[in-house]
């Protein structure tokens, strides 16, 4: 695990040069090699190096080389012209923009100045010389590297002040006083004219995020924060989960960057900026002045007028709970349709229900279904660059829809297999011109082709291996860059214009090929309601059938798996601390049920449906053959660690149970400050406590329903566990260290056996390797304890 080099795909990690010639990606090394430990919302980042590989053929670069002195880079950029390459780094102790210049092949930090950035999309080229990000004040460091290291350097300051004994340390917030962001540390919007590193403040703010650039290239769209949000008690469940209220700005980038704010909106969701192909207006997804919580509505931002209008029917509903959308369910079509993603709670009960839909909304907001009723709505919808046709996958097949939505012409006639995705463009706001690429997925293998859009014709994109997966696409020279990380492996490779067969360009993790692997199963059984469910089993290397084994089942309530392979820490080339070959590779089998529960948001008792994906999920395992019915475990992690509780106060079937950050008494939990942010001089902001609480199928705060949250807390009922127990928390997690604490006291004052495991400085999933190897080893230990695992039954030579 700790040996393991990472390469991801669709997360910024492989970029593609404007001009085909170069493909960056990001590598991020071995966390064994890793400076510092405790900064795990950078994700690895802090670990990258950002190597350059040439599609023609060459040797591979590491450009940034941050071994030598433990930084990471990483979220690369091509300039439009692709002469050079922004980046983020952690080198010199802050987060800053740094660029890489081809020609000379130099490295340079842009500004001293740090950023709150972490992806791509938080710096952007507009135009081939010039920057523009958000900069923090002087020697302010971003939330990524402060979250978990502040607290304990608050504390070292301020618990030395009590026991000096000069000075006070009193900390206050206040209740029923509207917060004001005046007076609040400023950021600053600035420009950075690369080649000379001169700056240009445009506009100053808190906070700044989403920034967009208009297709002419001529303005830069973005969000200022305008204030914080404070609770409605008219409203529940709360629907924000960030504090910071955003505004539409627009910066002119031609004439001296005037910036201006769009007025007629109360609030814009981050990640929802789209710009109209004409790049006279935007769409976004928000809330209307005077509006703090309900209804989100999509609004169309006109430019010349400087006004944001509603033209989403409120009777068309958007699943966006939070305060912003990863990807907005918004699609221009031409410059006057807007197609929206929404589901209809009141057109009449023939488009009725809880289905997402799309919708073409016209100016006047006057809307129409793009499917019939009962209708198959087609899935990775994309406009088609004449902005009047869409094509979308429907029934396994690409087709080009006409104005209504209808299909029109079917797309893949000639090719005899079913289409399961578009990988390219990938992002559904890239209207498609002249081809897409493909996917074509099963258990086995991922298979790409080329669709020409005007001949439906089909060709074959050669992968390089079975589980490879598309990273970049150039449509004008044909180059592409594949990554796969499997069971030999992480490799890249790239197809070169002209050629056929993908180059391997990069491999590691090649020790993989001497390990053993445990080996997916997929399984079909029905749950205590009658339904069908579909669950998995991993098995341990030299699995014997008929032999019965000690079973470890995963948890986690409203995880419903499907045919494809688990999206979870379960193959060996996965670098998360909670892999689950680990256990496999210590003689269990590990049993994933499907545990559904009502869509999330709705009001329902999570707790009285624990038991029906996974009980009969273990009968299964039993009838097969494989689970010794007397050497059952369970465990989970977060709302795995809830399942696990609740599943252990109703069943004796376990006979042994491991919770990690789990949460045990929701009416406690609620409210609780984030032990990462309890010391922070704004923290009662924080809505993440009272939205996931309150969005956890429990629909209200506690005094308004406390009967449902009493009934659905673990700890109500602990006086039924009969079940071994070992907790382990971390005591920086935002599931506070003190729901370990409650369910373990109430353990210890009944003497059962239990066993409470702390971790000092870590969060929600450990990060320190010498943690993660204690707590595997007390997680082994503890199981071999009460399930007597044989670690030599593993061994395939001994079967």
């Amino acid at each position: 695990m700790f040996r393991l080099e990472t390469l991801g795909v669709g997360d910024g990690s492989v970029a593609m040069a404007p001009d085909g010639r170069d493909v960056a990606f990001v590598l991020k090394r071995p966390q064994a090699t890793a400076g510092t430990f405790g900064l795990p919302y950078l994700w690895g980042s802090d670990r990258g190096d950002v190597w350059i590989a040439p599609v023609a053929g060459g040797q591979s670069e590491n450009v940034t080389r941050g071994l030598t002195d433990s930084s990471g880079f990483w979220a690369p950029t091509w300039s439009p012209d692709g002469k050079r390459l922004a980046m983020l780094s952690t080198r010199g102790g802050n987060v800053r923009v740094w660029t890489w210049t081809k020609s000379s092949r130099s490295l340079r930090m842009l500004s001293q100045r740090g950023t709150d950035a972490i992806v791509s999309d938080d710096v952007r080229w507009v135009s081939n010389n010039q920057l523009i990000f958000a900069a923090l004040p002087d020697e302010e460091r971003p939330t990524a590297l402060e979250l978990d290291h502040g607290v304990a350097e608050i504390t070292a300051i301020e618990w030395a002040k009590a026991w000096r004994g000069r000075e006070a340390t009193a900390s206050v917030l206040e209740s029923g006083v509207p917060p004001s962001i005046r007076g609040r540390a400023a950021r600053q919007l600035v420009v950075v004219d690369v080649p000379t590193g001169k700056s240009l403040t445009i506009d100053t703010s808190p906070d700044f995020t989403t920034l967009r650039l208009s297709p002419n290239g001529r303005f830069i769209a973005y969000l200022k924060q305008l204030g914080v949000w404070t609770p409605d008690s008219n409203h529940a469940p709360v629907r924000h989960i960030h504090q910071k209220i955003y505004q539409l700005a627009i910066g002119e980038l031609e004439g001296g960057f005037r910036t201006h704010v769009m007025a007629g909106i109360g609030e814009v969701f981050r990640g929802s900026l789209v710009w109209s192909p004409a790049s006279t207006e935007l769409a976004v997804v928000g809330l209307s002045e005077g509006q703090t919580e309900g209804a989100a509505q999509v609004f169309r931002c006109r430019l010349n007028t400087g006004l944001c209008r509603p033209v989403s029917n409120k009777a068309l509903v958007l699943d966006s709970p939070w305060n912003q959308t990863t990807v907005p369910p918004i699609l221009w079509r031409g410059t006057q349709e807007l197609l929206i993603l929404a589901r209809a709670e009141s057109l009449g009960a023939k488009l009725a229900g809880p289905i997402e839909r799309w919708w073409a909304v016209d100016e006047d907001g006057m809307s129409h279904a793009l499917q019939d009723a009962g209708k198959i709505a087609p899935s990775s919808l994309r406009v088609e660059a004449n902005g009047s046709t869409l094509i979308g996958i429907l029934d396994g097949d690409v087709w080009r829809l006409d104005g209504r939505g209808h299909p029109s012409k079917r797309l893949t006639s000639g090719l005899a297999r079913r289409v399961t995705s578009i990988e390219w463009p990938r992002s559904r706001q890239t209207p498609v011109g002249a081809e897409v690429v493909i996917g074509v997925r099963d258990s086995s293998a991922n298979e790409f082709y080329v669709l020409s859009l005007g001949s439906g014709h089909a060709k074959r994109l050669i992968s390089p291996s079975t589980d490879a997966r598309l990273a970049a696409y150039d449509a004008s020279t044909g180059a592409a860059a594949f990554v796969s990380n499997g069971r030999g492996g992480t490799f890249l490779w790239v197809r070169r214009p002209g050629k056929e067969d993908p180059s391997p360009t990069l491999a590691t993790n090649t020790f993989l090929d001497r390990l053993y692997e445990g080996s997916l199963r997929k399984f079909k059984y029905r749950g205590l309601d009658g339904k069908d469910l579909t669950g998995w089993m991993i098995l341990p290397v030299g699995y014997q059938a008929g032999r019965r084994y000690p079973v470890v089942t995963w948890v986690y309530a409203s995880q419903v798996y499907g045919d494809d392979p688990p999206d979870l820490p379960a193959t060996i080339n996965d670098a998360h601390p909670l892999n689950l070959q680990l256990l496999v590779a210590h003689g269990y089998v590990v049993l994933l049920p499907s545990m559904p529960l009502r869509p999330y948001g709705e009001v329902d008792d999570p707790y009285a449906e624990l038991l029906n994906g996974v009980m009969p999920g273990v009968d299964k395992l039993v009838e097969l053959g494989i689970a010794d019915p007397h050497r059952l475990g369970v465990m989970g992690q977060s709302y795995g660690g809830y399942s696990t509780y609740g599943l252990i106060t109703q069943t004796s079937r376990f006979r042994a149970a491991v919770v990690l950050a789990g949460l045990s008494n929701l009416v406690s939990l609620y409210g609780t400050f984030d032990a990462r942010e309890r010391y922070e001089a704004f923290a009662r902001e924080d809505p993440f406590r009272l939205w996931s609480t309150e969005n956890e199928w429990m629909g209200n705060p506690p005094w308004k329903d406390p009967s449902r949250y009493v009934r659905n807390s673990p700890i109500s009922y602990v006086d039924r566990v009969q079940t071994p127990l070992l907790i382990i928390q971390g005591d920086l997690d935002y599931v506070p260290i003190q729901q370990g604490e409650e369910f373990f006291t109430a353990l210890y004052r009944q003497g059962k056996r239990a066993r409470f495991v702390r971790y000092w400085g870590e969060d929600h999933v450990l990060n320190s390797p010498a943690n993660i190897r204690d707590m595997w080893q007390r997680i082994y230990d503890w199981f071999d304890e009460f399930l007597g695992a044989n670690p030599a039954s593993t061994d395939p030579s001994r079967h």
